[in-house]
């Protein structure tokens, strides 16, 4: 069976109508292979203890989402993009920063960042969007 290797946010089969791997938590080292070009993707991402950050991805870009405590205002968010690494803080502490290695590289001056609530229990999160 092939796999389509462009999307991993959801379970179901993506536009190609090849099935996809789903991914939910982002580990110290997230490998994917690329089964359709047969190529390997690494991108070394470390996270503070006590950080469970989570990702998806697009053909277009990458989603990392990262709890936060909910007193936390946009002011004490740090974020630094650059076209191989990356680094986010939270009250001038790192809670996560890593090179992209192999990935390729990125556009920072596309990136952003977003400080959300959830509906669902009222957590506070910062959506992270690298392209």
């Amino acid at each position: 069976m092939k796999l389509c290797g462009t999307r991993c946010s959801s379970s179901a089969a993506c536009s190609s109508g090849r099935p996809h791997a789903t991914h939910t938590r982002v580990v110290l080292r997230a490998q994917r292979v690329c089964r359709t070009r047969g190529c390997s993707v690494n991108a070394l991402l470390k996270t503070a203890p006590g950080v469970s950050a989570s990702w998806s991805q697009t053909t277009d870009e990458v989603q990392l989402r990262v709890p936060v405590d909910s007193s936390v205002r946009g002011k004490d968010i740090g974020f630094e993009v650059h076209p191989l690494r990356l680094k986010l803080a939270i009250g001038g502490s790192t809670v996560l920063e890593g090179r992209l290695e192999d990935a390729g590289s990125i556009r920072a001056d596309d990136c952003y960042w977003t400080l959300e609530t959830d509906d669902a229990d009222g957590s506070k999160y910062v959506s992270v969007v690298l392209v």
